[in-house]
């Protein structure tokens, strides 16, 4: 087989390493960044993606992150996660003492926050559907309530 493609050499052979290192290399390598443009936005990163006219679709986002959240709180209840991420990766540094079979409950886990970005996404597409909105000033929205709106920095 040769080396991983993360530790590849202009000379022999290597194989695509599915393992996360090797995700993580090609991840890496294909990461392709205008450091000039981040640098100049870093200041006010709002900036990037607050578009004007994105208010009038604060309360349906609202809405559809609530949703989100309280099915990602859910699941930290019923599975003994402690931490956003951990839910995230499916992959908890502690479970609930009724859990025994770890890899089942990760892969509950996984599935269940794939379930409800899922819903999140079709929900975003049948407001701009319904709506006849404009996918960007929804998107806008979206952004500010998820990620910027203090009443909703967490899942917690």
């Amino acid at each position: 087989h040769g080396l991983p493609d993360f530790m590849k050499s202009s000379q022999g052979r290597h194989y695509i390493s599915q393992k996360p290192l090797g995700s993580l290399y090609r991840r890496a390598v294909t990461f392709d960044l205008n450091y000039e443009y981040v640098s100049e936005k870093s200041n006010n990163p709002k900036s990037l993606y607050l578009l004007p006219g994105r208010e009038k679709y604060y309360k349906v986002a609202r809405i559809c992150y609530s949703r989100y959240l309280s099915k990602i709180i859910r699941l930290k209840v019923c599975f003994g996660i402690k931490s956003d991420a951990e839910a995230l990766l499916g992959r908890a540094l502690s479970w609930h003492p009724n859990i025994h079979d770890f890899g089942k409950a990760g892969k509950a886990v996984e599935h269940e926050v794939r379930s409800a970005l899922l819903e999140v996404r079709d929900g975003f597409l049948r407001i701009c559907q319904n709506l006849r909105a404009e996918k960007e000033l929804v998107a806008s929205a979206f952004y500010e309530i998820a990620y910027i709106d203090s009443s909703a920095r967490s899942f917690s």
